[in-house]
């Protein structure tokens, strides 16, 4: 089986990510862990069991592999789209290993290191190597902030990483401007970003909007930008013929999470900027997509002229 996304501009790096790999001295109490109310974490159940990641760690490993109640688990981030999803690192019954590999699509794909082959990170589909058509078990993490997590669960765990080196002070006058001009700038893009894209940008919306991704295990998805949710509060919707709330709590910083009003259980879902959501999902429902903008048209233009 083909993947559904066209990963064929997909760019290596030349050193891996290392992957984080937790274990028990690497637990922390989330509530005595000196942490600032509002600061980002990524957390995940396994059979009961819960356990929390820094968002900030998870930046620089891009992966991290572990087993928590008897069960392997694989949670990948991606800073630059900003998604984040668990997945269950089993290929045909044998636990394989993964680090972040390069970019694809403007988002970080992965490597196993038993085949060498390369995998979505979202989806947890193998793109291209031996593995092309393997697919592993994908399922939702929450992210959510400190206070928020402690809110829901007071005996919150934290894994902290000891690998996550110091960031380095650049005195260059120039490569500070240059930085903040391409690459930080709401609308812009790395120029690897843009030569690891297989096709424009879906323009329905700005590429970089955030949201909340919601799909399921038949590629079903609908996009729900961040700004269509008011902030302390929630809105309701129908999708796959159920109502869903989406909602925005104040307690975790406004970070968006949906749920079904008729059973109070999560829907798959990961909060993604627009473009990665696009990319991976093609075609989309967006909620309230009457929304018009031209705002891809200056990266479209530029990723006609690096891709010819």
């Amino acid at each position: 089986m083909m993947s559904r996304v066209d990963h064929s501009n997909r760019r290596l790096k030349e050193r891996p990510f290392p992957p984080f790999l937790p274990n028990p001295t690497h637990e922390i109490v989330l509530r005595n862990a000196g942490l600032p109310d509002q600061t980002e974490v990524l957390s995940f159940e396994r059979n009961g069991e819960r356990r929390s990641l820094l968002k900030s760690d998870m930046v620089y490993h891009h992966v991290a592999q572990g087993s928590l109640a008897n069960e392997p688990y694989l949670i990948t981030f991606c800073g630059m789209c900003n998604s984040g999803i668990g997945l269950t690192p089993l290929v045909h019954g044998r636990q394989h290993h993964f680090m972040a590999a390069g970019m694809t699509n403007g988002m970080a794909f992965l490597c196993d290191i038993e085949s060498g082959s390369y995998w979505d990170h979202i989806t947890g589909e193998c793109f291209e190597g031996s593995l092309t058509g393997a697919q592993v078990p994908f399922w939702s993490i929450e992210q959510t902030t400190v206070v928020g997590e402690l809110a829901a669960h007071a005996g919150a765990i934290l894994l902290k990483s000891n690998n996550v080196p110091a960031p380095k002070r650049d005195r260059s006058w120039l490569r500070k401007v240059l930085q903040k001009v391409l690459y930080f700038q709401k609308e812009s893009f790395s120029p690897n970003a843009v030569r690891s894209m297989s096709r424009p940008i879906d323009d329905r919306l700005p590429s970089h909007m955030l949201g909340l991704g919601v799909m399921d295990l038949a590629h079903q998805a609908k996009f729900y930008p961040v700004d269509a949710i008011p902030y302390g509060g929630q809105i309701e919707d129908r999708w796959q013929e159920r109502p869903l709330i989406v909602a925005r709590p104040a307690a975790t910083n406004g970070v968006p999470s949906a749920q079904w009003a008729d059973s109070g259980t999560r829907p798959m879902q990961s909060v993604i900027r627009w473009y990665g959501f696009a990319f991976t999902y093609p075609n989309c429902a967006i909620y309230h997509s009457t929304v018009k903008t031209d705002s891809g048209w200056f990266f479209n233009r530029l990723f006609r002229k690096q891709n010819k």
